[in-house]
């Protein structure tokens, strides 16, 4: 069993485990493992949250630019969701207050409009009238387009309960194209919707792969082969 360096991410909420069966501290972005390690576990596919130790997800792969994204989708509704493509903020009116706490908003009493710190942004810093980039419409959770793609940078709240999903790269085709993934084996903190307390998730970079062109995943595809891999991801 081989064990790479630590590489660093854009977000930082990626983790991976410092062990095969998923147990202990959580450290660098990616973990190396020969395929033939027996402690690995097993593969299964699927990127379902809520797996066991060992167990490991094969993720469904789409295209996101010149980049990919792992998708998951919700099972169920989130109770809020930002998008920073159109500077809205979808919320479920039961959880407006929980959902305003986690996103360090603070809501104008006179235009209902959501100032929300950028990520990189200090939550202590105040956000002045106007700031467009910052500036968010409250709209009905049931105005939220479920089968919209996730920009770099939005959030959602889920009700649920954290747990790691550990995602498997062994050559993972990408829907709708020809080519291939493989990267090494990332463990990333998540919600599993269902009974808890409403909880946040960002999208944002998880770790980087290599695009292959081939079925095998013998030889990388023509420049650039390094891809960034895009995902949701809960930080504690």
């Amino acid at each position: 069993m081989t064990v790479s360096a630590c590489a660093t991410t854009r977000r930082g909420f990626l983790r991976t485990a410092a062990s095969a069966l998923g147990a202990g501290l959580f450290s660098c972005t990616f973990e190396t493992r020969e395929v033939a390690d027996p402690s690995a576990g097993t593969v299964r596919s699927g990127a379902v949250p809520g797996v066991g130790p060992g167990i490991a997800e094969r993720p469904v792969i789409m295209t996101f630019g010149d980049a990919v994204r792992i998708a998951r989708p919700p099972s169920e509704r989130p109770a809020a969701y930002v998008s920073l493509a159109t500077r809205e903020v979808y919320v479920d009116r039961a959880f407006r207050d929980r959902a305003s706490w986690l996103l360090d908003a603070h809501i104008s009493v006179s235009t209902w409009v959501w100032r929300i710190p950028l990520p990189g942004d200090s939550p202590l810093t105040p956000i002045s009238p106007g700031d467009e980039r910052r500036e968010f419409e409250e709209l009905p959770i049931g105005s939220w387009d479920p089968a919209r793609s996730p920009a770099e940078g939005d959030i959602r709240i889920v009700v649920g309960r954290p747990t790691s999903v550990t995602l498997e790269f062994d050559c993972v085709p990408v829907q709708t194209t020809s080519s291939r993934i493989s990267a090494d084996r990332l463990t990333v903190d998540t919600l599993v919707p269902g009974p808890g307390e409403a909880l946040r998730e960002d999208f944002g970079t998880l770790g980087f792969g290599t695009r292959h062109a081939d079925p095998e995943c013998s030889s990388p595809s023509s420049n650039p082969n390094t891809v960034e891999i895009f995902g949701w991801a809960h930080h504690p």
